[in-house]
């Protein structure tokens, strides 16, 4: 699957385009929103990621461009602004999904594999021709039952043979499908993938041209024997998951990641110091008169930049402190000078805080320490959701329909977190002192 990411934050680019890598897709990454119609226009995705605050062309823009051009690929939006009205705009604009900065990663993986499932003819389940079979929930491949060991661009050829198994692929719409722009390889590395993937199967059993060449147009899989009565099929064995949990990493790939999100924090501090002086500097100007509309503009759009960057990192007070500002900066109205004060003192506690994150600090509650949970909700059809994403994560999950089931569950077991969803405020709130007495340091999370 190939997505394009239009987005001018650096440090989102980074941190998507690396998930996004490691989930297997390709990415496509471009910082304005020309550039973002440039090859949305030109080159096939499955998928489209854009901010809606862009250079040049902002992602509204953008979204009703591709739009009126009659294009279908499916878009995903993101921005900080969570109002209504935000969320409609975009919608209207012809968006399939809005996301809020700062955003979850294997959320919003979870939310491009769900659009990907709903804009797709075929579901993304299990994929067989012949004795081939293809699990995409597991990224296991088989021949005659004997499993094959691929490269990650051998899977992802033998993947793109069996969706498009009555077509003949070219060279060069192998390399479209299956490398980012920036890595454009000659074809011989399409010849190169082709002949040990053959060669895998092979040895797995498969005659020598399950995927043939025809000279001078491409590749296919080769017909299947009349004595085999499946085509391409996908089996509906397999009940769909609620929510997509593939990408939830285990603890190495957690320490991995945070390393990389440390790493790039290092590129993307100065950027953010540097981004800080010029608002500094914005302020310095409004108090002396200077404050035009357009350096207005500029101050707030950087602000509104801060926001989701700092977010992303976890840094959720400077996130916080850059939020006051963008609203402080909002173009919608002219900055006062009576302003002035307060923009000026929120600028110097935001680059006193950014400069002082010299490291990351890591979730005080990581999802891997948690092993049971005390769900406490009447709802039926949520507590199954919750249940079974529970347990999917390996975590154990008792049900407590009321409080008064809840205090009898309390004095049997003692869970790693509780996550209470009560319509009653009163009760919730003398629940929640009860427990805070007796299990301070328990995480609690109301819904």
């Amino acid at each position: 699957m190939k997505i394009l990411l239009v987005e001018d934050d650096e440090a989102v680019i980074a941190l998507l385009s690396k998930s996004l890598t490691n989930q297997r897709f390709i990415v496509d990454a471009v910082r304005d929103g020309e550039m973002g119609w440039t090859y949305g226009s030109t080159f096939e995705y499955d998928l489209i990621v854009m901010d809606v605050m862009l250079p040049k062309l902002d992602g509204i823009s953008l979204c009703q461009r591709f739009r009126e051009q009659e294009y279908t690929v499916p878009i995903l939006m993101l921005t900080v602004h969570d109002s209504s009205t935000a969320k409609i705009q975009g919608l209207n604009a012809g968006a399939d999904d809005y996301v809020i900065k700062p955003f979850d990663i294997e959320e919003l993986i979870a939310r491009i594999r769900a659009l990907l499932r709903r804009c797709n003819a075929t579901p993304s389940l299990l994929m067989s021709w012949g004795d081939l079979l293809l699990d995409p929930a597991t990224c296991e491949v088989t021949y005659n039952g004997q499993p094959l060991i691929l490269t990650t661009k051998e899977y992802e050829l033998i993947e793109l043979l069996l969706q498009d198994s009555r077509h003949i692929l070219s060279n060069d719409e192998i390399l479209d499908r299956l490398w980012s722009s920036d890595e454009f390889p000659a074809e011989a590395t399409v010849r190169s993938h082709v002949r040990r993937l053959r060669s895998k199967l092979q040895e797995a059993g498969a005659p020598a041209d399950f995927i043939s060449t025809m000279y001078g147009r491409g590749y296919y899989l080769k017909a299947i024997e009349p004595t085999h009565t499946q085509s391409l099929q996908y089996s509906s064995e397999r009940e769909p998951n609620i929510v997509e949990l593939n990408t939830a990493r285990d603890p190495q790939q957690n320490a991995q990641y945070f390393e990389f999100l440390s790493e790039t924090w290092l590129t993307t501090q100065p950027q953010c110091m540097a981004q800080i002086e010029i608002l500094s500097q914005a302020i310095q100007a409004l108090q002396a008169d200077k404050f035009t509309p357009q350096r207005q503009s500029e101050a707030y759009h950087i602000a509104h930049k801060l926001v989701g960057t700092l977010g992303l990192f976890g840094l959720t007070e400077s996130e916080s402190i850059a939020r006051r500002l963008e609203a402080g900066l909002s173009a919608a109205e002219p900055v006062s000078s009576e302003s002035e004060i307060g923009l000026n003192t929120l600028v110097t506690t935001l680059q006193q805080k950014i400069q002082a994150a010299v490291t990351l600090a890591k979730s005080t509650c990581d999802l891997e320490q948690v092993r049971s949970i005390l769900l406490i909700n009447a709802d039926e059809a949520f507590t199954e959701s919750f249940a079974k994403i529970a347990a999917q994560l390996g975590v154990r999950c008792a049900i407590a329909p009321t409080l008064d089931v809840a205090y009898e569950t309390l004095a049997q077991i003692s869970p790693d977190a509780i996550v209470l969803r009560s319509p009653h405020p009163n009760q919730r709130l003398e629940f929640l002192q009860t427990l805070s007495q007796h299990l301070p340091k328990r995480p609690m999370l109301v819904v």
